[in-house]
């Protein structure tokens, strides 16, 4: 998908409320998180690609909701569309009018969101330490991957008074950066039918590995919200 393809590879691990190492500097992420099962908030993401050089900024607005459904809604420059029921992440590009399915374990994705929605196991599966601050107020926690994960490492930074997360970046194997920052939280209740994605009419359906075919006419239909 060109510059899509690459936020679809990159994006993508990109959320993960986790945490700071003094002893365990997460600590106050999980308390903020641990009662909240659901979670919306608008973001804008950028991702500065190493080679060739470029860098690429898409906003929306994203949704979560314990244990591992998410959906991102992506509104500029392009309208695009990431859902997961927790097994099945489905990718939705309205301009291409093609669907990409894939399992949600097999996704870059599944190493971020799984920890955002669960974060037993955090300090077993990440070294972590706190560094220099992402901004006033705010602490910043660099995460390392103990075993083999398609990332180097995530940093995310949280307000220090409340383990409020506020921004997540993530640098993949190829050196690609993405920054994700969010704001206009909401933890009110999302209804399990939005991460419930309906393919739209006509579109064709491609698993992620297989060759794709030329795609019919726009349907003009949205996934299921």
């Amino acid at each position: 998908m060109k510059n899509k393809s690459l936020f679809f590879m990159v994006f993508i691990a990109t959320t993960a409320w986790m945490f700071p190492l003094v002893a365990r500097p997460l600590d106050k992420v999980i308390a903020f998180y641990q009662d909240r099962t659901d979670l919306s908030a608008d973001f804008v993401q950028t991702v500065v690609v190493k080679s060739p050089h470029r860098v690429l900024t898409r906003k929306g607005r994203v949704y979560f909701k314990r244990p591992g459904k998410m959906r991102w809604d992506y509104k500029w420059p392009d309208e695009v569309y990431y859902v997961s029921d927790g097994t099945t992440f489905w990718a939705y590009d309205v301009d291409e009018e093609v669907v990409y399915k894939t399992a949600i374990n097999k996704s870059n994705l599944f190493f971020a969101m799984k920890f955002m929605m669960n974060f037993k196991g955090i300090y077993k599966e990440f070294h972590c330490r706190v560094i220099k601050s992402a901004g006033p107020g705010l602490t910043t926690v660099e995460l390392m991957p103990v075993h083999d994960m398609p990332l180097q490492k995530l940093e995310v930074s949280f307000k220090t008074a409340t383990g409020q997360v506020v921004q997540t970046v993530v640098t993949d194997n190829l050196g690609n950066r993405s920054t994700i920052k969010f704001s206009n939280p909401d933890y009110g209740k999302i209804p399990d039918q939005a991460f419930v994605f309906k393919v739209p009419k006509g579109v064709p359906v491609q698993e992620l590995g297989q060759a794709t075919g030329k795609a019919p006419a726009k349907s003009g239909t949205k996934p299921t919200k």
